[in-house]
């Protein structure tokens, strides 16, 4: 990732530091859990992340669990009625899609794929999380979320 890019892109770990109501940790979590957890305890809310994750999926599953703290929480848990599994469905799209967001900025998204798109390269999720350190499953909803009108030969948005 390019030492500016990293200037100016949202850093979760130092939204995590400002947050000193949020208590995080590392632990082997079961895989169910999906890799992290935001656990709220009184004032306090645990962020755990599986100990097994790399480095670059820590950073992107702790940017979900902080998005989540932004909208005041959010899980499904199993004393949860059916009926809110639609709710719970709806609120992991909209903080996945602010990830997307914060970690791939729109803007430098659509750059990238215009530098590619004029040496005639077509870009891949895999291109996009190695530009921007993110994973390939963030990096491919970044992608779906470009403007349909924007993306060039080789972008595969089909977004707002």
């Amino acid at each position: 990732m390019h030492a500016l890019r990293m200037a100016l892109t949202w850093d979760p770990w130092a939204a995590l530091g400002a947050r000193p109501h949020l208590v995080y940790g590392r632990a082997d979590l079961p895989a169910l859990l999906g890799g992290a957890v935001y656990w709220p305890l009184g004032r306090y809310v645990a962020v755990l992340i599986d100990r097994r994750e790399r480095r670059v999926r820590r950073r992107c599953l702790l940017a979900h669990e902080l998005v989540h703290d932004e909208r005041l929480g959010g899980c499904d848990a199993d004393f949860m009625p059916d009926s809110w599994d639609a709710v719970v469905s709806r609120e992991e799209g909209w903080v996945n899609d602010i990830v997307a967001d914060r970690l791939v900025p729109p803007a430098e998204l659509q750059a990238l794929c215009l530098r590619l798109a004029d040496l005639e390269i077509g870009v891949t999720p895999a291109d996009v999380a190695a530009e921007f350190d993110v994973t390939e499953e963030v990096a491919a909803r970044a992608l779906s979320r470009l403007p349909t009108s924007f993306a060039p030969a080789g972008c595969t948005g089909d977004g707002p």
